[in-house]
């Protein structure tokens, strides 16, 4: 929901996620535009990767879906486009 602490903790991520450093990377963060879909969150990530792999709109074939609870409770997923 773009709280400081969960930017800090998806840079944490990604840098750990990446094998090689790039200069930039984009960040699409769609509860921008759709608000907190609570459940339905994950979901929302994955068809939004999924659609911008299939558009040849990402810039790579690698994507970092970064999630975070209320409760505490996090996750990560790294998928890549095939």
């Amino acid at each position: 929901s773009g709280e400081q602490v969960r930017f800090k903790e998806a840079a944490l991520a990604i840098l750990r996620a990446m094998r090689t450093p790039k200069s930039r990377f984009d960040l699409v963060h769609p509860a921008q535009a759709t608000g907190d879909l609570g459940a339905a969150t994950l979901p929302a990530l994955i068809s939004v990767a999924r659609a911008a792999a299939r558009k040849l709109d990402a810039p790579g074939p690698g994507v970092l879906i970064h999630l975070g609870g209320d409760d505490g409770t996090r996750a990560a997923i790294i998928a890549r486009a095939t």
